[in-house]
């Protein structure tokens, strides 16, 4: 048990290392936005956060209870996580320049929608009557568990649970475009597999904690295929260090 411990611990870590270099190389491509018509209903209307946490709406008014069950917020997070891939994906079917990309964004859509179909089922069957956590809650959650784990409790921010939000900033993103869209997808999907190491550790259910498991080696092969593309396409951009993804 001892060295099942310490290995999901030096995990975890290792996807925390280069968060906040693959968000400062993102952060590097500055210049004049490349703003495209497929963008305009993406980025029109930024919802509110918590409002896709399930593909729906934000959920039944109510209150949360002050101990909350980790399998409830792993699903509320996983959720949250795949709807914003999910728009952020969409964006990448409208602008991508490169067709092996806009398949891959588009697969990426349609792979989004199973998982938080499958989510949904779970958390109508194990919480019917618990409302959707606010983001707040699910912030100051995921912080806690990273603090237990000795991990940087750096959660993100409200905007960041937000798909339409996520959307409008990569519509608004500077040329070129596909890196704009790459080190995007690698950085979220790196926070996914963040949460979805922490599940497979602490999930009470071995259905999620397999799911969970899934999601992380899918997210992985996902980041090793955009890095490869990164290199050939942007051989003369900074290449973000694989691992990363603290914060949404």
């Amino acid at each position: 048990m001892r060295y099942t411990v310490v290995f999901c611990l030096v995990a975890l870590a290792s996807l925390v290392i280069g968060a906040a270099r693959v968000t400062a190389i993102s952060n590097e491509n500055v210049g004049t936005p490349v703003v495209s018509d497929a963008c305009g209903e993406a980025g029109a209307e930024p919802g509110t956060p918590g409002a896709e946490l399930l593909g729906g709406a934000a959920g039944t008014p109510g209150v949360i209870a002050a101990e909350i069950p980790f399998d409830l917020v792993a699903l509320d997070l996983l959720a949250a996580q795949s709807a914003g891939a999910a728009a952020l994906a969409e964006v990448a079917v409208d602008r991508a320049e490169h067709q092996e990309l806009r398949a891959f964004a588009q697969t990426a859509v349609e792979t989004a929608a199973m998982e938080r179909a499958t989510l949904r089922e779970w958390r109508e069957t194990w919480y019917p009557d618990t409302p959707v956590l606010p983001v707040n809650r699910l912030i100051g959650e995921l912080d806690r568990l990273k603090a237990l784990l000795g991990l940087a409790a750096d959660g993100g921010r409200p905007v960041e649970f937000d798909p339409a939000t996520l959307a409008a900033a990569l519509c608004a993103a500077p040329a070129p475009v596909d890196l704009a869209i790459v080190d995007t997808l690698i950085a979220r999907y790196e926070a996914t597999r963040q949460i979805a190491a922490i599940t497979t550790y602490l999930a009470r259910r071995s259905e999620l904690a397999s799911f969970a498991t899934e999601i992380d080696t899918a997210r992985e092969r996902d980041i090793g295929q955009l890095l490869v593309w990164r290199e050939v396409w942007f051989a003369g951009a900074a290449t973000p260090v694989p691992g990363g993804g603290a914060g949404m």
